[in-house]
């Protein structure tokens, strides 16, 4: 019996230390946690400086705007959005007054950077589109033809985390990622 539990022990002993070599091995060699963080970001004197932090839904003002031929389309998702704590600014007919072929179009600027990658969450398959000279804090959410419903939440979650942290446009700096 003695030796029944020496062995036991033994072999409990050779699976923990196993256990514990292959989690710091993990640990070691996990890619995650070797991102930017921590290091310096080398901007050129040219760029245009971007809001590249990911703001929480109260913070982030977006404008709904149909181009989708479907009437009504931009209320409902305004008060889907509203209801997610989006501030709505204007809900109208897309201002370019063209059809979107696409589900989604999100217009900002330097502004809105991590606001629009929000944004993206919200949207499958949400198209981008970036003005470098856009001077407001708003982002446009333009609803076209293949657009049906926005995100669950946790639709939303599962695609923050699948997108990470927003990536700057070309030829601009991130002054608080």
């Amino acid at each position: 019996m003695m030796l029944a539990r020496a062995r036991a022990l033994a072999v409990l002993g050779v699976l923990v230390l196993c256990a514990l070599v292959v989690v710091g091995l993990a640990l070691i060699k996990d890619k995650q946690a070797q991102g930017t963080a921590g290091k310096a970001v080398t901007c050129n004197k040219d760029w245009v400086p971007v809001d590249a932090r990911l703001p929480d839904t109260k913070e982030v003002k977006i404008n709904v705007y149909n181009a989708s031929g479907h009437d009504g389309l931009a209320t409902q998702a305004a008060a889907t959005l509203s209801g997610r704590g989006f501030k709505i600014g204007k809900v109208d007919a897309d201002p370019r007054g063209k059809p979107l072929d696409g589900v989604v179009e999100l217009r900002f600027g330097p502004k809105t950077v991590g606001a629009q990658w929000l944004l993206k969450a919200y949207f499958l398959n949400a198209d981008s589109q970036f003005d470098l000279k856009r001077q407001d804090d708003t982002v446009d959410v333009v609803l076209g033809r293949q657009y049906q419903a926005i995100n669950s939440v946790t639709e939303v979650n599962q695609a923050l985390g699948s997108l990470g942290k927003p990536i700057p446009p070309p030829a601009t700096c991130p002054t608080n990622a």
